[in-house]
């Protein structure tokens, strides 16, 4: 959409240049490419305007525009983030469940009162418990690293989902609505 205080040369552009890649098919596949928010970025600074003040207000509008679009994705992850957290919790509670637990084995153990046959049956089968929740604490961390770096830099996170995106699924940034 064009407005008066749109240049002329700004007016209606196009999607990024897509990049081609093939796929594990053998398809051709246009992508939307790395570094699309810099492109769009850097070509509102690049271009000529008639005079400074559209110049100004042209490229804020853009930054301004790709600002939200990148904060819309920056509130999704951190969303994501926020519900794998509090679905991980449990396992953190289980761990320590075990642990306990182990540790009232040893109480016992310690004590000599009972069958060792029976308390090293219990041992196992805590052992098993105990895999398992260390196999979710580190499905966990992993989860938290994955989130941790995209919420740490959202721009290169947005950069990076935008440039897996096919061309035409590509929402191109209209900066004329901050005009």
């Amino acid at each position: 959409m064009a407005t008066s205080t749109t240049p002329p040369d700004m007016q209606d552009s196009p999607a990024p240049a897509p990049t081609s890649t093939r796929d594990n098919g053998g398809a051709l596949v246009n992508m939307v490419g790395p570094g699309a928010l810099d492109r769009i970025r850097r070509e509102a600074r690049e271009r000529a305007y008639p005079n400074s003040e559209t110049e100004r207000r042209y490229i804020n509008a853009v930054d301004r525009a790709v600002f939200d679009r990148v904060s819309g994705l920056e509130k999704h992850m951190v969303a994501a983030a926020e519900h794998e957290l509090a679905a991980n919790t449990k396992h953190l509670e289980a761990a320590d469940g075990v642990f306990d637990d182990l540790l009232a084995l040893r109480t016992r153990l310690d004590r000599g009162f009972e069958d060792p046959q029976a308390l090293a049956t219990e041992y196992r089968k805590l052992l098993g418990r105990a895999r398992d929740v260390q196999r979710k604490l580190a499905s966990a961390a992993r989860s938290a690293a994955f989130y941790g770096e995209r919420v740490d830099d959202p721009y290169a996170a947005a950069d990076h989902v935008m440039a897996m995106l096919p061309v035409s699924s590509y929402i191109p940034i209209d900066p004329s609505r901050y005009l």
